[in-house]
């Protein structure tokens, strides 16, 4: 399998939490997803 990387930008994934309703904050905040152990926001999918 081939890997593919796609950078977003924090509008686009801002853009997309306010259109798929899922404002999770592992997506739009760097201190809660560094709280759970992530490296930062991590876009949506």
């Amino acid at each position: 399998m081939t890997e593919r990387r796609v950078t977003f930008s924090r509008e686009q994934i801002a853009a997309y939490a306010e259109a798929s309703g899922d404002h999770n904050p592992i997506h739009l905040d760097d201190g809660f997803a560094r709280s759970v152990g992530l490296p930062g926001v991590i876009a949506h999918g």
